[in-house]
């Protein structure tokens, strides 16, 4: 055995439950492992709570924007380029027509608690 050699890690019980049901899945045709790729990357990389974030940052440098929002959140966000259910998803609620720090963090739990309850 050389110095390099490497044991992949022991998976965790909810990893090995997943992967077991996975590989069930494929196996009976149920599953493409390409289109859960394309969800699993669709999800690493396009949703979350930096999507509020980016919205609220944009209203507090852009006051037209900021205007655009408080009027019609939805339509606001899609300029932004979020569509589909994280546009939907998506609630506008700043207290006192202010946006600042405090309401950024506000954003950023209301989106993932959306999100949860959409799931």
């Amino acid at each position: 055995m050389t110095a390099d050699h490497h044991h992949p890690a022991e998976l965790a019980p909810i990893e090995a439950r997943v992967a077991a049901i996975e590989s069930v899945l494929v196996e009976k045709g149920i599953l493409d492992t390409d289109a859960l790729d394309a969800i699993i990357q669709h999800f690493e990389d396009n949703l979350g709570p930096m999507n509020g974030a980016r919205v609220v940052a944009r209203a507090w440098y852009d006051p037209a924007y900021k205007e655009r929002l408080l009027a019609d959140g939805t339509a606001a966000i899609a300029e932004l380029g979020f569509q589909g259910p994280e546009g939907e998803l998506m609630g506008i609620g700043i207290h006192g027509r202010r946006a600042g720090p405090d309401h950024a963090r506000s954003a950023r739990r209301c989106h993932a608690n959306r999100t949860r309850a959409a799931l």
